[in-house]
């Protein structure tokens, strides 16, 4: 059941897109589950293309999938270490040194490859040659410099900044 907010004018805010969702109208426990789970749809959809377009180095990312990926990859990389971790205390007494060290080298090389061209398809995305990842191999500022770049917005090929296309 979805109960009106309160009432504006047309012109007042721009468009009904520009309100938050809270002015636009209230919503009950249901409708917020179903946005839940649709969240949850949209973060298993992003970690999955995180992995299937490894090898695209052609296309590009939008802004918000570019971080809401990697929000996912960083939060499900430190849980697979502690679980990792726990595990391997727990099982072998607190001395599983080789086997824990070589899950965890074979995790990170599995994601070596996605997130080297996820970057190259964001920077492409905001308007960069894709060559300016290898500023990633300086240290500590190539880091640095790759992620103010990587946090400009989407522009088009005509150099104005485009809307953001997300799957």
């Amino acid at each position: 059941m979805v109960i009106k907010g309160p009432k504006v004018k047309p012109g007042d805010f721009g468009s009904d897109e520009s309100l938050p969702s809270i002015h636009r109208y209230r919503t009950t426990g249901e409708n917020i589950q179903s946005q839940q789970e649709m969240f949850i749809r949209k973060v298993w959809n992003n970690y999955s293309h995180f992995f299937l377009c490894a090898f695209d180095f052609r296309g590009s990312t939008a802004r918000s999938a570019y971080w809401l990926t990697s929000l996912n990859v960083a939060v499900l990389t430190f849980l697979f270490f502690i679980i990792l971790s726990i595990n391997a205390f727990i099982l072998s007494g607190g001395n599983a040194g080789p086997i824990v060290t070589s899950i965890a080298f074979l995790y990170l090389f599995a994601i070596i490859l996605p997130s080297v061209s996820m970057n190259v398809r964001r920077l492409r995305d905001a308007g960069f040659s894709p060559f300016l990842m290898l500023l990633a191999l300086v240290p500590y500022i190539g880091g640095i410099v790759i992620t103010v770049l990587l946090c400009f917005p989407t522009k088009s090929s005509s150099g104005s900044p485009r809307k953001e296309i997300r799957y």
